[in-house]
């Protein structure tokens, strides 16, 4: 009977011993997760003010390295997280932002279209229209026809 009580303490040591293994690893889980999230929330606060400055800046000189020095990241990892919450490059965002901008602009003014070009950000007025037909299937001056 001795041997039994021991033998029975063993066990529910180890059982102990179990449990506080379990304990610790969904412990570690949450910590982990706990960080995951708090990077996620971060990464998504960064995304939205380099948007948010993307749109008050999309008619100026933008580029990566720029971006990555006022955001202070490098430009790798600026593209990696940017592409990663928006599914979409950084360049593709200025794209976007311009050419809606320029479509508004073609709707509400006369304005010809290179001056346009010029206003959201395009020198060069043979790549924005290359762009603008990427982007809305048509060309700006169709565009601005058909009142799209």
């Amino acid at each position: 009977m001795a041997g039994e009580k021991s033998g029975y303490r063993t066990v529910i040591r180890l059982k102990l011993v179990d449990l506080f293994i379990l304990l610790s690893r969904v412990y570690k889980e949450s910590l982990n997760e706990g960080r995951e999230s708090t990077k996620r929330s971060s990464h998504h606060m960064l995304v939205r003010r380099i948007n948010g400055f993307l749109e008050r800046h999309y008619d100026e000189k933008l580029n990566i390295n720029h971006l990555s020095t006022l955001f202070n990241i490098s430009t790798r990892q600026l593209n990696r997280i940017f592409k990663q919450e928006m599914a979409i490059t950084v360049i593709e965002r200025i794209h976007q932002i311009r050419i809606e901008h320029a479509k508004q602009m073609l709707k509400e003014s006369d304005e010809k279209v290179i001056h346009v070009a010029h206003k959201v950000g395009y020198d060069d007025p043979a790549f924005f229209s290359h762009l603008f037909r990427r982007y809305v299937g048509c060309s700006p001056g169709k565009y601005r026809a058909h009142g799209s």
